[in-house]
């Protein structure tokens, strides 16, 4: 590459500098600076560090903003705002692509964004079962999981699993039935055992009283 292809290729750097992808203009500067160091100048170095610099510093803007849209994001699913939460992940999405390039030029924090997007998809599942629950605990002693499936819109395995975390976290007081997938709300057991045991102390009662 020749001094002139050198300086072309920056200009075009100094212009993308305003679109954003600061990752893929430190990758393309890497790889410039090989060519840059061969002709020993001033200028050429010079802009180079221009760039590099103005890049970086994007690059910890961006990070911020991704600091702060996780914050929100995290925010969202803990108020049960799950369309917002997804709407900050994917601006993280956005912000990440154009700060991360292929090599360790730049230390940009790593995410798994799949991660967070299945977790917020877990919370918002589970939040969605857990009203099914509530929707008819007040009205039928015992339902079929596959109810709580068609109301949450939940798949047969994750409420399964779902019912089962509730079941254990105290959330639901409930038995789960593995081989009929019923769900028998305990409060409901509990009643019907105490008037049982009401009706044997009052046939006791009763069989002193004939005595």
């Amino acid at each position: 590459m020749n001094k002139k292809q050198i300086i072309q290729e920056l200009t075009k750097l100094e212009k993308r500098l305003s679109g954003g992808d600061f990752g893929q203009i430190l990758e393309i500067l890497q790889d410039l600076t090989k060519s840059i160091i061969l002709f020993d100048s001033i200028e050429l170095t010079q802009r180079s560090e221009t760039i590099y610099y103005k890049a970086m510093n994007g690059i910890n803007e961006n990070q911020e903003k991704i600091d702060e849209l996780l914050n929100s994001a995290e925010n969202f699913k803990l108020e049960r705002d799950f369309s917002s939460a997804r709407n900050a992940i994917n601006k993280v999405r956005v912000l990440y692509n154009r700060i991360t390039n292929k090599s360790d030029l730049n230390k940009v924090t790593k995410i798994d964004l799949g991660a967070l997007q299945q977790e917020i998809k877990s919370s918002e599942h589970e939040f969605n079962v857990y009203n099914a629950l509530l929707g008819v605990i007040e009205k039928h002693a015992r339902v079929h999981l596959l109810e709580i499936t068609n109301e949450s819109k939940v798949n047969l395995k994750e409420a399964e699993e779902i019912v089962k975390k509730l079941i254990a976290e105290g959330k639901i007081k409930a038995y789960f039935d593995e081989t009929s997938k019923g769900i028998e709300f305990k409060f409901a057991v509990d009643e019907i055992d105490e008037l049982l045991r009401v009706y044997r102390d009052w046939e006791k009662v009763g069989k002193g009283k004939k005595r």
